[in-house]
């Protein structure tokens, strides 16, 4: 269950960085721009490996 509610919000938080803006004016407002949705990237990568290492570790609990 907690698996499904950290996607969903992966997934919100995705449809909010890829609405429409309009085009970026200057330079320092385009690098600002790829600042950020480098952030985003690796926020979404390590929860992403996260998730598959979870999936894929056995419960110490289930195992005893």
């Amino acid at each position: 269950m907690m698996l499904v509610l950290i996607l969903f919000v992966v997934y919100l938080t995705t449809i909010m960085f890829f609405l429409e803006t309009p085009p970026t004016a200057t330079i320092e407002e385009e690098k600002e721009e790829r600042f950020y949705f480098n952030i985003f990237n690796v926020v979404v990568v390590i929860t992403t490996v996260y998730l598959l290492a979870y999936r894929f570790v056995q419960n110490p609990i289930h195992v005893l």
